[in-house]
């Protein structure tokens, strides 16, 4: 079993973009980890399955999994399901962290400073974060219940979010990047540069997607340093079906 790396990461979770719950709290993402490990047990020995409670942690917990080549669960004691305990195990391990990075677990607390939400950071923009989040709404103020995956950006499905007072950071320990290899391991992680543009893509379901602008490619190549190639030879029309993301023109990259 291995831990997936920041890039797959938040490939596994932004590829989910636009997926919502149908009915009510029941989930893709839940069937799964339910299909793989059953219900989780909780401290006092009650069983609750993941498919039909509110699944943002559980959204997390996923693509962790996902991330991971589908062989473990995030380190937390529930293996990713609530929100409270989940950021009390992460705090234990000393994975608090001040100052966002990709890659970071983002908490947003109440006013009594209980988490109850979480999302992934896929960018930083100085006291601002884009973040991919499950099981919310896209809406300026967080909505911890609100039935769908959503990007959180600079012309995405929501403004970024604010850090503040209100939101807590975690960094787990992911894998060192090894081969610029995306979490399938069938193509590489690449910053494609066209007419003085930056862009990430990388491979979802066949096809080279765009996840990143700009700012985000230039966070990318910095956090990954050599495992991220700088490929200048494709063009665009090579490129196959892509979906922008915010504020990249595919047919300007």
């Amino acid at each position: 079993m291995t831990a997936p790396t920041v890039a797959g990461m938040i490939h596994a979770a932004v590829a989910q973009r636009g997926i919502r719950e149908t009915p009510v709290n029941r989930t893709p993402f839940a069937r799964a980890l339910d299909n793989a490990y059953g219900p989780v047990t909780l401290s006092g020995g009650t069983q609750v399955w993941r498919d039909g409670i509110e699944w943002c942690a559980v959204f997390m917990a996923w693509a962790w999994w996902e991330a991971s080549g589908e062989t473990e669960l995030p380190p937390l004691g529930d293996g990713g399901f609530y929100t409270p305990a989940d950021l009390q195990a992460w705090d234990a391990q000393g994975a608090v962290v001040d100052g966002a990075r990709p890659g970071d677990w983002i908490y947003y607390t109440n006013a009594a400073g209980t988490p109850h939400h979480v999302g992934l950071v896929v960018n930083v923009r100085g006291g601002q974060v884009d973040t991919i989040e499950g099981n919310t709404s896209p809406a300026t103020v967080v909505n911890p219940n609100g039935g769908g995956v959503f990007l959180f950006a600079v012309g995405g499905d929501a403004p970024p979010r604010i850090l503040g007072s209100e939101t807590v950071l975690v960094r787990p320990s992911y894998a060192a990047p090894s081969g610029a290899t995306d979490n399938e391991g069938d193509e590489p992680v690449s910053l494609l540069r066209k007419n003085g543009h930056n862009a990430v893509w990388m491979a979802i379901g066949g096809h080279r997607v765009w996840i990143a602008d700009e700012q985000t490619a230039n966070n990318f190549r910095a956090a990954l340093g050599p495992d991220l190639i700088l490929d200048e030879s494709v063009a665009v029309n090579q490129i196959g079906p892509a979906v922008p993301a915010p504020g990249v023109d595919p047919g300007d990259v």
